[in-house]
């Protein structure tokens, strides 16, 4: 699940503060600042992205706080970010305490922003301040959690600090990752955080469904009966079982509902399914409308009591009646959650893997074995000395071979280039007056 959005803080505009700009393929969202020298926030969304404009939980009474709201949408549900700007202390009223208790509530949510604050809690190198502790007892009194690792967020001169927070809810810590880049020319770094979810819809297999939980049994029995006592009796046994067999798949097919799907929404109830294509119209016709709000928590409210039926289901058949291993094996599931795979295909001459030992291979036949310009005569046969297994180097096989696979190298560049540290580490090892490949 990708998310084309990015918010920013501290931005000055000039024109209207209200209306939305168009730019480049996307839509800019602007909050200006009403005092100082103005400022402000901004949502930058790309035109592919399903959005709107949300204010849920943004207390306007405070006029310091700097806040600014927007819905996402994926699949069947909706992403909220809200985008956060509190000035230093030195630059709020006297006394003032920021309260975001409103604002880090409710599921899939996500709030970010510049908090001028320094704790513990998101890895901060500076000393915990006043402000820090209050916003981390209130962090510690709700479901949401910070993900900021031990990493900092603004880099100056002369240090580096975490004045920048991400929160996320309960149901969105496991599935995301967030990473600082050290690019632009602010000295607070660009964050990017990643939501790795699931897909609403997934591939069903070619096959044909059929639901006996909605299948009209008496009107089967009825046909099946009627249609046994038209029949003569067979004087065959393979015409009976025929004619038998004709009978069953007629009646399956008019009394038991049955197809196929090309894709199926997994742990989604059919009412909830009702309800969701109800939205899905309401938000066509008016993106804004208030009942669209209610159908999501209706929706979610069914499909949590569905898995929650499902879960307890499944705990049922976990006895020692029907054997321990399927026990065991749900203890293990729980203990050992299934890890995601962190492993980058790394591109090598068209050859691609993300296996450790392949892709050392790969890389290892970018090299050739060559003797060095000043190869001394071979040694008497029989004879061996240490200068003889000096003869062969490592060098590159190819003219700008090095050049075109660390091109070709797809994402791990970094990975990549400790490949090649450890190689010239080698040829020190091996060869104290040859520098390396890069020499």
């Amino acid at each position: 699940m990708t998310y084309k959005v990015s918010s920013n803080k501290r931005v000055r505009y000039v024109g209207d503060h209200e209306a939305p700009v168009t730019r480049d393929g996307y839509n800019v969202h602007r909050h200006d600042r009403q005092r100082d020298n103005g400022g402000g926030l901004a949502f930058i969304v790309h035109h592919t992205v399903q959005y709107r404009l949300i204010d849920e939980g943004i207390d306007r009474r405070d006029s310091t706080l700097e806040c600014q709201g927007i819905a996402v949408r994926s699949g069947d549900s909706e992403l909220e970010i809200f985008n956060v700007y509190i000035p230093p202390v030195t630059c709020c009223p006297a006394g003032y305490h920021p309260d975001i208790g409103a604002l880090i509530r409710g599921e899939n949510r996500l709030v970010v922003g510049d908090f001028n604050a320094h704790h513990d809690l998101w890895h901060s190198s500076l000393p915990n301040d006043r402000r820090g502790q209050q916003l981390a007892e209130q962090i510690d009194d709700s479901t949401f959690s910070t993900v900021n690792d031990d990493a900092p967020t603004r880099v100056v001169g002369n240090g580096s600090s975490s004045p920048d927070l991400t929160i996320a809810s309960a149901g969105l810590i496991n599935s995301i990752t967030w990473r600082p880049m050290l690019s632009l020319a602010s000295d607070h770094l660009p964050i990017i955080v990643s939501i790795e979810r699931p897909a609403d819809f997934v591939s069903a297999n070619h096959r044909s469904y059929f639901n006996f939980k909605k299948a009209n049994w008496t009107g089967f029995t009825e046909f099946t009966e009627d249609t046994f006592a038209a029949l003569p009796i067979p004087t065959d046994v393979r015409v009976g079982e025929r004619a038998f067999r004709k009978v069953l798949t007629a009646a399956a097919a008019r009394f038991i509902p049955a197809g196929s799907y090309k894709d199926i929404r997994p742990h989604f109830p059919a009412e909830a399914a009702s309800l969701a294509n109800e939205r899905d119209h309401l938000r066509q016709a008016d993106p804004g409308d208030p009942r669209i709000r209610d159908l999501n928590l209706e929706i979610r409210q069914l499909v949590n009591q569905h898995k929650r039926t499902k879960w307890v289901e499944h705990l049922k058949t976990c006895n020692l009646t029907s054997g321990v291993s399927k026990l065991w094996s749900t203890v293990r599931s729980l203990s050992n959650p299934t890890k995601h795979n962190d492993k980058v295909a790394i591109t090598f001459n068209g050859c691609t893997s993300s296996d450790p030992k392949r892709c050392a291979s790969y890389f290892s036949r970018l090299f050739r074995r060559v003797a060095p310009k000043d190869t001394p005569k071979p040694s008497p046969a029989g004879s061996s000395s240490e200068e003889d297994h000096d003869m062969c180097l490592v060098e590159l096989g190819g003219n700008g071979a090095l050049g075109n696979a660390r091109n070709d190298a797809t994402v791990n560049q970094d990975h990549y280039i400790v490949q090649l540290n450890c190689v010239n580490e080698a040829i020190q090892l091996k060869r104290p007056d040859r520098h390396g490949l890069f020499e």
